[in-house]
């Protein structure tokens, strides 16, 4: 619900959806990456 919060202030202080999405994005990359790391699929340390 928090993040809800930080989106929505993210688009009225930017008149524009781009930087939620933005941020969406790379929480997307960084939770997707964790996994894959943890499943072993990807070695990057």
């Amino acid at each position: 619900m928090i993040v809800g919060y930080i989106f929505n202030y993210l688009a009225e202080k930017y008149e524009s959806f781009l930087a939620s999405w933005i941020v969406h994005i790379f929480a997307n990359l960084a939770i997707n990456t964790i996994g894959f790391m943890m499943l072993g699929i990807i070695n990057i340390i």
